[in-house]
């Protein structure tokens, strides 16, 4: 190598690399977010409506998510300057105080900051949530025009159709499904969006939410509680037995025909005795009832073991064991 190209080479060498050359190791492909989730049952729109219902339907996931979300709303929240004693980082952190409402200043907001974190921090069981920035012009304290952050407007991730990406690296914005047949709502860019995620890596903007690590035990609790419930109603109610005595029948001299109607009889009276209809049984010598039933301990006892202990993973998530103390036979609440 000559001394002119060893010296070409280490200049080149003093400059930085601009140009990228890895991947992030997202795939996303037609704004579908894929390979981040091994349960395909648990992604997309099929994940948002199962953290719905885990939400709406199981109480201990929404004691122990209430719980969380009330400690993280009675946070107070202010701007502050970045440089002590400098009039322009002064200023600008007044003019966010007024905008947000924070430290004193009524709020130029349509609605308190508080009250949109109330579904902006919606995003931290499900995983993602994003809204969509809307501005105003408006007369600040001191009397001049500005342009104002009106609100948040929510936008539910179950209306949320697919990520647009160009490079399927970065997100340039999103599109919504169309909801109903009133309004077809069009493509919102990523510079009007305020998106939240959780846990996010690479290009995965939906996170992993906090109720992905408890939905097995979510599903599991639903599975017993469905199989024990069927046992309540299966074995809560004995099952009528009819037992026909041969021997005293012949005593008596009933033929075949005398026993099959009252055989007949016990079945209608069993079948009413089952349905509420009849609460009592009427039996002879020949005809008899006896009961058949699963013993208690086969339904009861494990089933809600095995409840309580998905209980206790579902708030040891959310950080709200404390939550269960007194409820069992040691601590205190």
């Amino acid at each position: 190598m000559s001394e002119e190209a060893r010296e070409q080479k280490h200049l080149k060498a003093k400059f930085p690399r601009f140009r990228t050359k890895g991947i992030t190791g997202t795939q996303l492909s037609g704004g579908v977010i894929t390979g981040k989730e091994r349960n395909a049952s648990l992604t997309g729109l099929n994940w948002i409506s199962e953290a719905e219902e885990m939400l709406r339907t199981d109480p201990i996931v929404r004691r122990s998510w209430f719980m969380l979300k009330q400690t993280l709303l009675s946070a107070s929240w202010r701007f502050e300057p970045g440089i002590e004693n400098d009039p322009v980082a002064e200023e600008l952190a007044r003019f966010m105080n007024e905008c947000f409402g924070f430290d004193g200043y009524s709020t130029q907001m349509s609605m308190s900051f508080e009250d949109q974190l109330a579904y902006l921090l919606e995003f931290i069981p499900i995983g993602y949530r994003y809204a969509e920035e809307v501005y105003r012009v408006g007369v600040d304290s001191q009397g001049k025009a500005r342009i104002f952050l009106d609100h948040f407007a929510d936008r539910e991730p179950s209306a949320h159709n697919r990520w647009l990406s160009r490079d399927n690296q970065h997100l340039d914005g999103v599109l919504q499904n169309i909801v109903g047949m009133t309004h077809i709502p069009e493509p919102i860019p990523a510079n009007k969006l305020l998106l939240l995620t959780l846990n996010r890596t690479g290009s995965n903007f939906e996170g992993v939410g906090m109720l992905r690590p408890v939905w097995w035990y979510w599903r599991t609790k639903q599975r017993v509680s469905n199989l024990m419930c069927v046992g309540v109603d299966r074995w809560a109610i004995p099952t009528p037995v009819v037992k026909v005595d041969r021997a005293v029948a012949e005593s008596i001299g009933l033929t075949d025909g005398d026993i099959d109607a009252m055989i007949d009889d016990a079945e209608a009276q069993a079948q009413a005795f089952i349905s509420t209809e009849q609460s009592y049984l009427v039996q002879n010598g020949a005809v008899s009832f006896d009961t058949f039933a699963a013993q208690p301990n086969l339904y009861a006892s494990a089933p809600i073991d095995i409840i309580r202990l998905c209980d206790a993973q579902i708030s040891a998530a959310f950080l709200a064991q404390f939550a269960d103390l007194g409820n069992t036979e040691t601590g205190a609440r």
